[in-house]
């Protein structure tokens, strides 16, 4: 199952979480396979999706990231499985 995760940044906490994110690489967590991430030009928002069997696995690989921000999970799927 796909899920988007969007990450609401503590303001001015952008450019950090980039670079935490470039040092640590996309996931530590197996269960959770990154597929890709899209930050945006004009907020303090990440977005990122991500695939696992289990909404849980999410969860605890996001609490890497609460020390910059709140985040929402949100199950998804593409058009053509819709």
């Amino acid at each position: 199952m796909q899920f988007i995760v969007t990450i609401q940044l503590q303001p001015g906490q952008k450019n950090q979480a980039v670079e935490t994110f470039e040092l640590r690489g996309p996931s530590r967590y197996p269960s959770v396979k990154f597929e890709n991430a899209w930050i945006s030009k004009h907020h303090d928002v990440i977005y990122v999706l991500v695939e696992s069997v289990d909404e849980a696995h999410v969860t605890n690989a996001c609490s890497a990231w609460d020390n910059f921000g709140r985040h929402t999970i949100d199950p998804v799927t593409s058009f053509e499985q819709f």
